[in-house]
């Protein structure tokens, strides 16, 4: 039985249920006590945060007039009388159910028997503005609220509601985007949580005093956000799509240059349009990468001998890349992107050397230049530095297509990028699929904060990922298996899988073996490309890896023979599996198919 089916027979089967005597006995009982709470405990995201519980109610004694079932994270609590919890609250006459956000009230009652109701209304205020953000994802704030019950303890369920979204018993939607909202409903929580275990949070027991505060958003905000803007815009990545997303923006985070390859129509550019859209508006540009870039002309321009000086002081030729390069640069405030679109159609290395020479440097490369008011010529202004540093308020996002027409990326490029791989599986071919439309911005709080994420140099320092050091001690051991082949990483990739170790934990719960499986996909295996004498030896030892956690030398293991879902790092395995298999067919092999 599906979610979707649990609610169909709750709504059917509840009202005739409660006419019995209430105990283990019903059906109805069992099916909403255990069977209801094994479907959600079933749910990726529950099974994954070791704090989360799903505790049910159909009442105690009697039935109840309005049942729950919630989710309660045990940091912040471990009933609905107390702290904050997510749960499905059910409507006393069947006509809905809804999900929501709720704060248990029994402890403000105990601290303001007197003013308790005001004090939970202003707390609830701060809450809707804390989780604001969800009704991008169809969540209400507000008025609008009820539960229909007769009785007072019924509506004293509603008193603690911030945001929530009713299934209407007639129309209820598919167990796909019941699931979505879930996911979304707990990653805000569970960020909330998170939030609150640093002293800056504000109490959740307020006093008459305290004032509604607006509380800065957490990484988790910033990817439920854009993960749902994203399928308001009609761009959906399948059961994968909060994971991807979030792998996307932590890698953005992490390091401002992303590669995005695969099959053609698969996403890529899609997500990266929509992701500056999602950053404000005019503060995204799309530059289709041309064959005859061959220099860094194509981006920063050049001196034009036949456009007029001034006292010495050379015109330049500003393409449209370098315009909007220097605008992100007088706007440091607020985050740009620069989509290159099929960026290996052209040599790389040619034409985006001085950027990434220039975003990993820090120095000067971007020639200092503004149009003039005398005559509309670009020129250096007087008294300046004629180059400036790249604006570290920029991101890039380079698109990648695989054929005759396309070069390799060489070790030095995709050292310095996060590298993703799109795939369309059979289920991903949906026939209710959209056309894409325009993202909606961001609200500023959200796009700014993700913006000084990605200033933070001391991030991972300051707040390292919890198992740092099993990490790091996994990449030594990969260090030594690529070395045979010659495929060893130096200090900058080691580095940069700990700082987005550090961020991908600071989006949400998932641990050491989500990171790393990542990073090998994203940061190692991009690197790996070459004849089969060179490169099965090395594959054979890393899918050994990414299955079991360990290599032995002593065996002999074949990727292809072995089943991927008992793999430790699956994402990873698979993709090792494919090279494999690619190696032994080609005699050559590389990460892009």
């Amino acid at each position: 039985m599906s979610i979707r089916q649990m609610l169909s027979y709750i709504f059917e089967n509840y009202p005739e249920a409660t006419k019995a005597r209430w105990g283990a006995e019903s059906e109805m009982f069992q099916k909403f006590e255990y069977g209801f709470k094994e479907l959600l405990q079933d749910l990726p995201l529950v099974q994954n945060n070791s704090n989360l519980s799903v505790k049910p109610s159909t009442g105690k004694g009697v039935w109840a007039g309005v049942p729950w079932i919630a989710f309660l994270d045990k940091r912040e609590t471990d009933s609905i009388t107390k702290g904050m919890h997510a749960i499905f609250l059910f409507r006393e006459d069947m006509s809905g159910v809804y999900l929501a956000m709720g704060l248990g009230i029994t402890e403000f009652k105990e601290a303001h028997p007197h003013t308790w109701p005001s004090v939970v209304e202003t707390k609830v205020a701060q809450l809707r503005t804390r989780f604001g953000y969800l009704t991008a994802s169809g969540f209400e704030v507000g008025p609008g609220f009820d539960l229909r019950s007769k009785t007072a303890r019924g509506r004293s369920y509603g008193t603690g509601v911030s945001v929530y979204k009713l299934y209407e018993r007639d129309n209820l939607p598919s167990d796909q985007e019941i699931e979505q909202d879930i996911a979304a409903l707990l990653t805000a929580y569970s960020d909330y949580v998170q939030k609150r275990e640093t002293p800056s949070e504000v109490p959740l027991v307020v006093r008459e005093s305290t004032p509604v505060v607006q509380v800065e958003p957490t990484l988790g905000d910033v990817v439920t956000h854009f993960a749902s803007a994203l399928k308001e815009s009609h761009i959906w990545f399948g059961d994968n799509h909060q994971d991807l997303v979030r792998s996307f923006m932590t890698s953005l985070v992490t390091k401002r240059f992303v590669i995005l390859t695969g099959l053609s129509g698969s996403g890529k550019t899609q997500i990266a349009m929509r992701f500056g859209e999602w950053l404000g508006k005019d503060r995204s540009l799309l530059v289709p990468v041309r064959p005859d870039w061959t220099g860094a002309e194509a981006l920063f321009g050049y001196e034009d001998a036949l456009l007029k000086d001034d006292n010495g002081r050379r015109a330049w030729h500003v393409p449209e890349v370098l315009q909007f390069m220097l605008k992100a640069a007088r706007d440091t405030a607020n985050p740009y992107l620069l989509i290159l679109d099929e960026m290996n159609l052209a040599h790389v290395e040619r034409y985006f050397a001085d950027v990434l020479s220039g975003m990993e440097s820090g120095q000067p490369c971007l020639p200092n230049l503004k149009p003039e008011a005398s005559d509309g010529l670009w020129r250096c202004p007087e008294g300046e530095a004629k180059r400036i540093a790249f604006p570290r308020n920029l991101f890039i996002v380079g698109t990648v297509n695989v054929d005759e027409t396309t070069y390799m990326f060489s070790p030095k490029v995709l050292d310095r990028a996060n590298t993703f791989e799109f795939r369309v599986t059979r289920d991903d071919l949906q026939v209710d699929a959209e056309k894409p439309t325009a993202c909606k911005p961001a609200p500023t709080r959200l796009a700014n904060y993700f913006l000084k994420v990605a200033k933070d140099d001391h991030f991972q320092a300051n707040r390292p990922a919890t198992e740092r050091d099993r990490l790091a001690a996994a990449l030594q051991d990969m260090h030594d298996i690529l070395a045979d082949g010659g495929f060893e990483f130096g200090h900058r990739v080691f580095y940069e899988v700990l700082r987005f170790a550090a961020i991908w934990q600071a989006t949400g719960d998932e641990g050491f073996e989500s990171v790393l499986d990542r990073q090998v996909m994203q940061k190692i295996l991009p690197r790996l490309h070459g004849t089969r004498r060179r490169l099965e030896p090395i594959l054979c030892a890393l899918g050994q890896y990414c299955h079991e956690l360990k290599h032995d030398p002593k065996v002999r293991f074949d990727p292809e023979k072995v089943e991927e879902a008992q793999a430790k790092l699956k994402l990873s395995f698979s993709k090792v599996k494919r090279m494999t298999k690619a190696v032994r067919i080609n005699q050559f092999a590389s990460f892009t198919e």
